[in-house]
């Protein structure tokens, strides 16, 4: 296959800006170590702060957010029409424009310009799924139609591939990765608290509220503390044994270095089997061992390295007993986590794999 000029400017869409992980870990990270490979690259944000503080405040569909929204909507058009150029390869999160019909894409393919598109969740099934009948009448296929416009798919877990794979064969799986010099080490717990440690989103709060009550439970039997990042539920709320911090990306590392075990509950949903397990990627870096539903990608990730799954509250309730018993033993299943990590699922290992696919468009 003909490998294009490495000249190319390689532009870059995103959604959302750093303080979001799907725009910070798979793409604006990534942008840092290509420009010190020697590429140029130019990236544009859609969403930018002012929408994440809008949607984040109790006036989420006021006036202002949907002038700014079409504002920010009007500066990606602009940007695409007048701003790329021939020559160019257009890296994309997910879509151009999200709730618009692929009339961008469109264009980009008509001219012949290069782009590809990079996604870790299960977003198809926004459209495709979607209660709402005119999103189903107009955007059903959009997604599936950019996935088969697209001159290559970064996909980040197999069930992802699976579905990009039905519609062309230019795919390639990627992991979802951190940037390892970004993750200290710490062999042991820097409190003398047993301590469960989450991560995550008001997405995907509904699921550590699936376990809330083996949870509590464990914690009141042991004495251990449950600390939560980023948690916008309502279960695990008021509790003395249970520490509710807010995400910030400065802290979340020294914060999961805290804990003794990471855990990641999901459902077996069409959401969840599109998630690519990026949590037990943080904890595993921080070497710290886990526990989590047994869907693929989990699996996958942890490789054979001796971290626990569980199923239901029983099963959970088991896995969390076995770690706080035999502390020995699962510190080193999280130094061989760290390893695992370091080998397969860093940036520094895998920045070069998206250039070699842009050399070849």
């Amino acid at each position: 296959m003909k490998v294009k000029s490495q000249n190319s400017r390689i532009v870059v869409l995103t959604r959302y800006n750093q303080q979001f992980a799907s725009a910070r870990v798979r793409f604006l990270q990534y942008a840092d170590l290509w420009r010190k490979a020697g590429r140029t690259v130019a990236v544009t944000i859609l969403l930018d702060e002012k929408f994440k503080q809008s949607i984040l405040s109790d006036k989420k569909f006021s006036l202002g957010l949907i002038l700014h929204t079409a504002y920010c909507y009007l500066k990606r058009i602009g940007f695409v029409l007048f701003k790329i150029k021939r020559g160019d390869i257009v890296f994309i999160q997910l879509e151009i424009l999200p709730m618009f019909p692929s009339i961008l894409e469109r264009y980009l393919a008509w001219r012949k310009i290069p782009f590809v598109i990079d996604f870790d969740d299960a977003f198809f099934d926004f459209y495709e799924k979607s209660n709402n009948k005119l999103v189903t009448m107009f955007l059903k296929n959009k997604f599936s139609n950019i996935v088969t416009m697209a001159n290559w798919n970064i996909t980040g877990s197999a069930f992802l591939t699976e579905y990009a794979f039905k519609r062309t064969n230019r795919v390639t799986e990627i992991p979802t990765s951190v940037l390892m010099k970004d993750y200290a080490h710490h062999t042991a717990t820097q409190n003398n608290v047993f301590t469960i440690g989450w991560i995550g989103s008001p997405s995907t709060a509904k699921f550590i509220d699936d376990i809330a009550e083996v949870l509590i439970q464990f914690v009141e039997k042991t004495n251990s503390l449950l600390l939560l990042v980023g948690y916008e539920g309502r279960l695990l709320k008021n509790h003395p044994n249970i520490t509710n911090e807010t995400w910030n990306i400065s802290t979340e590392v020294p914060m999961l270095n805290q804990v003794d075990v990471g855990i990641m509950p999901l459902r077996n949903d069409g959401f969840s089997l599109g998630k690519c397990g990026f949590k037990l990627i943080q904890y595993m870096a921080c070497g710290k061992p886990t526990i989590s539903t047994p869907l693929p990608a989990n699996v996958n990730i942890d490789g054979g390295t001796g971290n626990l799954f569980a199923n239901n509250n029983a099963e959970w309730l088991s896995a969390l007993e076995q770690v706080f018993n035999n502390s020995k033993h699962f510190r080193e299943v999280g130094i061989q986590n760290r390893t695992r990590v370091i080998n397969h699922y860093s940036i520094e290992g895998n920045y070069a794999k998206y250039l070699d696919i842009f050399d070849i468009l």
